[in-house]
Parts: structure tokens; C-alpha cells; sequence
């Protein structure tokens, strides 16, 4: 409850790529732009090798395009999730709070939301610079880094007493029995280490599906 009484809407803490984007944008860049080694990078991290940010360091550094290349090609790769538009609906008449948490860079997620940005009462991302000699990369949430992460999603959670997390992927995996309701992109790499570890989650494919039944989404 609100310091009226009045009860609040949930807090959802949504990840962007591969969750609110249908695609990882971060990683369709560097397949457009990066030496083709960054994958080897990529599969280091997520066999707890490295941690994000020096993965990510090291996969972005041979990346040699200005701002507006990398803005263009995020916005043709940046499609977002089936029912996004819904969810952008629901926060606009406060039936529920939002959160962006993303491992991944402002540049492309302000790129693709734009003014829907706005609808996030909190927005946790890192800081990309492209430039001649690779971009500069900087992480500057410390307040909610831990572990091997910038962004560490759980400490997200904790930090806005959110009810529900939605996400797919390796960066995501810290939230697995932590939030009441875990919402997991259906076949994605954080279902299958839910399903390993015994950790209860909720496939989904479009975000119409997680909206309150019988909810205006116009």
C-alpha cells in the first residue's frame, strides 16, 4: 500500500534482449559488426568464465561503426515481443509498474522504445560510446551489481519488491527462485535451467498472455 492506504499496482521487472525484443539486439550487432570470434567470448561467459563485463569488453572491442550505423541496424533487427504494445498499455493506465533491467547497452534500447521509455519507473541498462578505436562500455549501476553481473536482475527485484521478472536468458539466471512469479520466454535458455534446477517459472511467447483476463488493451 501507497502512504494513503490505497493499494499499488505490482511491479513487473522485465529484461530487453531476447525478452522485450524478440531478438538479443546486442548480439545481432556484433554478428553485424564484431569479429566473428566475439561468439567464442560469448560462450565463455555463459560457462561462468568471465563476467559480463569483461565478455561484453572483449566481444564489443573489434566493433569499428559510428552511432548512426549502429542505430539503424538496431531498429531493423529490434523488433519487439508479440503483446509489448499491450504491456505498454496496461503501464499507461498504471495496472502495472515497470522495470527495465538489461545487461545490454542504452544505445540500441533507446534506439527501439523512444518515448516509451517513459513508461518504466526505473530503468537499469549500460552505457555504450561507439568511437574510431571499438566503443567505450562503462557499467554504472553499482547499486545493483553483484556477482558476475552489472545488472544483476535479482538485486533488481529485491531493490523494487517486484511481483513478477520476465526474461529468457543467461544474465536473467540469478532471479530463478527469487521473484513470486518467474515469467520465462517459452524454449529460451532460462526456462531450460528453471526446469533443471526445480525452480517454478511460467512459459510465455507474447506478453498478451501475462495481462490481467478481460484487460482493455487498446
Amino acid at each position: 500500500m501507497d502512504k494513503d492506504g490505497a493499494t499499488q499496482s505490482p511491479v513487473w521487472v522485465v529484461d530487453f534482449d531476447g525478452t522485450l525484443a524478440l531478438h538479443d539486439v546486442g548480439d545481432e550487432l556484433c554478428d553485424s559488426f564484431a569479429d566473428p570470434a566475439w561468439r567464442d567470448v560469448g560462450a565463455a561467459w555463459r560457462r561462468g568464465e568471465l563476467t559480463l563485463p569483461e565478455a561484453q569488453r572483449r566481444m564489443w572491442a573489434s566493433v569499428r561503426v559510428d552511432r548512426e550505423t549502429m542505430v539503424r541496424r538496431a531498429r531493423e533487427v529490434g523488433a519487439l515481443r508479440p503483446g509489448a504494445e499491450s504491456l505498454f498499455a496496461a503501464a499507461r493506465r498504471g495496472e502495472v509498474r515497470l522495470v527495465l533491467a538489461s545487461g545490454g547497452f542504452d544505445l540500441y534500447v533507446e534506439a527501439i522504445l523512444g518515448d516509451r521509455l517513459e513508461l518504466f519507473e526505473a530503468v537499469y541498462v549500460n552505457h555504450l560510446e561507439p568511437g574510431p578505436a571499438g566503443p567505450a562500455l562503462s557499467f554504472p549501476h553499482t547499486e545493483v551489481a553483484a556477482g558476475p553481473y552489472a545488472v544483476c536482475k535479482a538485486a533488481v527485484v529485491r531493490r523494487h519488491g517486484a511481483e513478477a521478472f520476465f526474461g529468457d536468458g543467461s544474465s536473467d539466471r540469478s532471479v530463478a527462485g527469487q521473484v513470486p512469479r518467474l515469467h520465462v520466454v517459452r524454449g529460451s535458455l532460462l526456462e531450460r535451467v528453471c526446469n533443471e534446477q526445480g525452480h517454478p517459472c511460467i512459459p510465455f511467447e507474447s506478453f498478451d498472455e501475462v495481462l490481467p483476463a478481460g484487460a482493455d488493451t487498446r
